[in-house]
């Protein structure tokens, strides 16, 4: 036996973190924040005034029972919701 197989400890692992099935290099994981930021950027601006007063300021066409400004904005606060989920998940 060699020197470093009979001093292994729990400190030196045999397989190093981010190798092997299913871990995150560092640039896909920075590319994943990126989407993640971009996203929930994106979905922000659509709740907002302009977006709002342009595409959702609308009463007639009822969706779910309720005038359609208000599930337009219950959509977008969900995919938002989504897009911080997944990311919790994903821990970026």
């Amino acid at each position: 036996m060699g020197y470093a197989s009979r001093n292994r400890t729990h400190s030196s692992p045999e397989v190093t973190a981010g190798v092997g099935p299913g871990a995150d290099t560092s640039r896909a994981k920075g590319r994943d924040r990126r989407v993640a930021l971009t996203l929930f950027l994106a979905l922000l601006a659509l709740a907002e005034p302009p977006a709002v007063y342009l595409w959702a300021n609308r009463i007639e066409p009822w969706v779910l029972g309720m005038p359609f400004l208000f599930a337009y904005l219950l959509g977008v606060y969900l995919a938002m919701v989504g897009v911080l989920v997944w990311s919790m998940k994903r821990r970026l």
